[in-house]
């Protein structure tokens, strides 16, 4: 066989093997993926974000058939609509994800994922950048201060304790469920990881509840108060190593530029939706799409109660009581990670305001 004829099998095979590996394709009836990501975080408004992208996008839009879950906003959309395929269903297989959305129709849909889980696995943006086409892709992420984010998702959590024998149930029963407990033994530990790591890059790789090395699942110590060893070390750290967000921003820079993100502020969101929400612009825009004031005029962002009335679990804490559990947690790990964040925004979206929560 000639050299000329083993060159050219060497590279069909190449492209074989991309295009097994890859779905980057953007023609009429290629496999279509997700060019457009909301990736979080978690209870920072993620379900009103995708009110506003299904009224702007509208027949644009393509979803995954897999995975379908949360209540319906926006019509046919989905509030919390991911496959989980960069997380925990990998191992699935990419024909699997490109199966979940089918092949292109048109040249202007858009493939979109909801998944706010997503920000906070440092797995996933390397595989996002290995598998799909990285030029082409968005993110849109909503930051929420980090403190009231993790109280947020504790009560959430006590909310769906539902029996003695669940998983969640016996987690936080080794903290007699009081969130102060759990703020301060997480913040200890995720502190002492932090402090092991000699630049801010490395942090987010060890130190995450999905961390490199695994460590929470292997964390059985016993809670002083209590005299109840820890079990689901991961699932209680979880809400807090997701706010690490100055940690996750470096980790999501390694690997795609920051003019491919939208950042947006939950307090904002709050406060005044309409001009938050404007910052998705640049997002749409790459899709040639438009925001347009009846996109967003009618959605109503309702926050989270503070307490919660009827929950039998539920740490009642005074403002003094909280306000002495964040500025712990602000020491310990989320003051220099919100420093971080403050700088990057800064400097990359001339946003001063993201990130500066006291």
């Amino acid at each position: 066989m000639s050299i000329g004829r083993c060159v050219w099998i060497l590279l069909l095979l190449a492209v074989w093997v991309r295009g097994e590996d890859k779905c980057d394709a953007q023609e009429v009836g290629e496999w279509i993926c997700p060019d457009l990501f909301l990736l979080g975080s978690e209870l920072s408004g993620i379900m009103y974000i995708t009110e506003v992208l299904a009224r702007s996008l509208g027949d644009q839009i393509r979803l995954p058939d897999e995975g379908v879950r949360g209540e319906t906003c926006g019509g046919r959309l989905r509030c919390e609509y991911g496959t989980q395929y960069f997380s925990w269903h990998h191992q699935k297989g990419l024909a699997w994800y490109k199966e979940s959305y089918g092949t292109r129709n048109s040249t202007e849909e858009v493939g979109l994922e909801v998944n706010p889980q997503y920000l906070a696995i440092p797995s996933v943006p390397f595989r996002m950048q290995s598998e799909l086409l990285p030029s082409r892709l968005r993110f849109i992420v909503a930051f929420r201060n980090p403190v009231a984010r993790a109280h947020a998702a504790y009560r959430s959590s006590i909310i769906s304790i539902g029996s003695s024998s669940s998983r969640i149930h016996e987690a936080y029963l080794a903290f007699d469920f009081k969130f102060s407990l759990i703020a301060r033994t997480v913040g200890d530990y995720v502190m002492g990881c932090i402090h092991l790591l000699s630049h801010p890059q490395h942090v987010y790789r060890m130190c995450a509840h999905e961390s490199k090395i695994d460590q929470y699942r292997n964390y059985h110590a016993s809670v002083p108060e209590t005299e109840k060893a820890i079990t689901d070390f991961q699932l209680i750290a979880r809400p807090f190593t997701s706010g690490l967000y100055g940690y996750i921003m470096i980790r999501w820079f390694e690997y795609f530029e920051p003019e491919q993100f939208c950042p947006l502020m939950y307090e904002n969101l709050l406060d005044d939706f309409e001009a938050e929400i404007m910052n998705l612009e640049p997002c749409l825009e790459a899709f040639g799409a438009t925001l347009r004031k009846d996109h967003y005029a009618e959605v109503d962002i309702i926050p989270d109660p503070e307490d919660c009335a009827g929950c039998q679990y539920f740490e009642q804490l005074t403002e003094d009581e909280m306000a002495e559990v964040g500025e712990q947690l602000n020491q310990k790990i989320f003051g220099a990670s919100n420093d971080i964040l403050s700088e990057l925004m800064e400097a990359n979206y001339k946003r001063d305001d993201i990130g500066k929560w006291s």
